[in-house]
């Protein structure tokens, strides 16, 4: 599993160094979350904070930490369960008038982790479950200012892993252009 950790991390830095000779600029990116994941839980509360090089005209390259806390809604569930990771999303984005709708398909890696229930024989411990994601993700983004941008999102993921499920992230976000 680590060496998995570490190839996942190798892939995240390697495609996003190699788009700096790549004509665009460098956007900051900071989103609140609301995330649907498991019928056992409510909805979840998350963010995602990344960093966006524009490819060309039309086409974004973005990297992205995000993070999700979900708390139990039935009775025998009495875990909360947070999960971080890493995404890399490719976008394709047309121009239209007044905001950008913009279109794409991500891949990135996600660890679930709850508390284990302290019993006679431990104290508790904390249980991981690692997780390969791949998806898609919609935004409309506004433009604020010269260099501030609003922006709507939706983010449909699959997770393939220990306990196959899906999660579907909806938010709202800021972007911050920093240099060209």
């Amino acid at each position: 599993m680590k060496l998995l950790r570490i190839a996942s991390l190798f892939t995240l830095v390697a495609t996003f160094t190699t788009t700096e000779a790549a004509q665009g600029d460098w956007t900051l990116e900071a989103a609140a979350q609301a995330i649907i994941w498991d019928e056992k839980y409510d909805l979840g509360l998350g963010g995602q904070l990344g960093v966006i090089r524009g490819l060309s005209e039309r086409t974004d390259l973005s990297v992205a930490f995000q993070y999700g806390y979900y708390t139990p809604q039935i009775p025998d569930v009495n875990q909360t369960v947070t999960s971080y990771g890493g995404l890399v999303t490719y976008f394709f984005a047309p121009e239209i008038e007044g905001f950008t709708p913009k279109l794409g398909v991500h891949v990135g890696y996600s660890t679930f982790s709850s508390p284990t229930v302290p019993n006679a024989f431990t104290e508790g411990d904390t249980e991981r479950r690692h997780y390969f994601q791949f998806g898609g993700e919609g935004q409309l983004v506004f433009d604020v200012g010269e260099n501030l941008k609003f922006f709507t999102m939706m983010s449909p993921s699959y997770l393939i892993g220990p306990n196959p499920g899906f999660t579907f992230r909806i938010g709202l976000g800021l972007q911050y252009r920093v240099a060209p």
